[in-house]
């Protein structure tokens, strides 16, 4: 099976965008030193909120745009989640995971330029999350999610969604059916986008890190 990578399109938008950084101060990452760290250097600080897990990517939604983020894929499937999103040179990849119907685990890195990890705005964004799931925000799926791509069940514009795909994101092609693209999803699930709303990226023989982590993103 030959693996391609692809870009996601959306429309255009035209509009000005106020860049705020997740941490108003300079952060120094130090390396991890008790084994309490190092769990939390390779997996990501964790969380639990005394709230559902559409509530808790809800709420982290709304403050990643709050803080300029572009949020590049969010996935919600079986009593698990996801979010990936960027600002310059940060990235943050959080993963939600639901314990009891209301209670959600939640793993966070951000990472900073080169890859360092940022400690304060880990906690900072749980904060804010927390602080925002208190004022039980209302804003609707529909809302948050207008200029991504959704990710169906199956290739079926009625069939459930289980995710969106928004700019800068990238998938792996497993296959095409029809119109169709069967994309790679986290723990290796499956769901599909509309053909149209992909851009192939070309891949040489001196792969990006992008493309070599997408070869095998989770």
């Amino acid at each position: 099976m030959n693996t391609k990578i692809f870009y996601f399109l959306r429309p255009t938008l035209i509009g000005v965008l106020i860049l705020i950084s997740l941490s108003g101060c300079t952060v120094y990452s130090v390396l991890p030193t008790t084994l309490g760290e190092v769990k939390h250097y390779v997996l990501g600080q964790e969380q639990s909120f005394s709230y559902s897990l559409e509530q808790v990517i809800t709420a982290t939604v709304i403050d990643l745009d709050r803080l300029g983020f572009t949020i590049h894929r969010i996935e919600h499937f079986n009593q698990k989640g996801m979010i990936q999103a960027g600002f310059g040179s940060t990235s943050i990849d959080l993963f939600v995971e639901t314990i009891t119907p209301g209670l959600t685990k939640t793993t966070c890195k951000v990472l900073r330029h080169k890859g360092l990890r940022d400690y304060a705005s880990e906690q900072e964004l749980f904060h804010r999350v927390r602080e925002t799931l208190k004022q039980r925000p209302n804003k609707s799926w529909k809302q948050l999610t207008k200029q991504m791509v959704s990710i169906h069940q199956s290739p079926d514009e009625a069939s459930s969604v289980i995710g969106y795909i928004g700019e800068g994101g990238k998938a792996k092609l497993a296959q095409e059916e029809g119109a169709w693209g069967k994309i790679v999803l986290m723990d290796n699930h499956f769901g599909y986008v509309p053909m149209d709303r992909l851009k192939p990226v070309k891949l040489f023989k001196q792969k990006t890190a992008a493309a070599q982590l997408l070869d095998d993103p989770f």
